[in-house]
């Protein structure tokens, strides 16, 4: 929904991040990914934050109390 901040609970991927954008969502909140998580999706995370500046959408990471 236009105007929305979405939260998810790990960073999304490249798919996901062009569909937060049609949808018009304006801030995504996640939990900072693990560095197994980066070891293996560190490429694909990158990517889809590059197209969340692009599209000016803002982007948080919270690390893990």
């Amino acid at each position: 929904m236009p105007g929305s901040t979405l939260y998810v609970t790990a960073p999304p991927c490249v798919r996901c991040a062009v569909q937060i954008i049609q949808c018009g969502i304006e801030k995504v909140v996640c939990y900072a990914p693990s560095p197994k998580m980066v070891e293996r999706w560190g490429d694909q995370m990158a990517l889809a934050q590059e197209l969340f500046r692009e599209a000016e959408v803002i982007y948080l990471e919270h690390a893990h109390e």
